[in-house]
């Protein structure tokens, strides 16, 4: 289905939608244990649109660090124990701001879960092409030779 502009429709089919949520809840996964594996798996899953879109959540991800006191570029803490090996206080100096790290956390699983929506519409794209070009075919005219 195709609007006039030549824009595929965004109108989801239950298995697009399974497509985009998997890739979605596997980045979640990822992100929120602070895992690797998970989020490489969904950018997997979102290959191509992963490709444009994993550089632009890094660039954001270096923006957002430049606000100061998002991310310290180093950390040090202390702590001092009881003599019976209580600890009494800890300062701990260096980690992101809670504000910081949940921003990036959305705008990660965000970004991947719009690249499975951009491929979705890139597949239904490509499929309304290459329904628009099928095969010609031409009438035989009724005469005779």
């Amino acid at each position: 289905m195709v609007n006039i502009q030549g824009v595929p429709s965004v109108r989801l089919t239950v298995r697009s939608s399974l497509y985009v949520v998997a890739v979605s809840l596997i980045a979640a996964v990822g992100f929120t244990d602070q895992s690797p594996w998970p989020i490489l798996l969904a950018a997997l899953l979102a290959v191509p649109a992963s490709f444009v879109a994993l550089p632009c959540y890094y660039l954001a991800y270096g923006l957002l660090a430049l606000i100061p006191g998002a991310n310290p570029s180093s950390s040090s803490g202390s702590a001092t124990f009881a003599p019976d090996g209580r600890m009494l206080t800890s300062v701990s100096t260096g980690m992101p701001a809670a504000w910081f790290t949940i921003t990036t956390f959305v705008l990660g699983i965000l970004t991947l879960a719009v690249a499975a929506f951009v491929n979705v519409l890139l597949l239904r794209a490509l499929a309304e092409r290459r329904r628009s070009k099928g095969p010609v075919t031409t009438l035989s005219s009724p005469q005779g030779d």
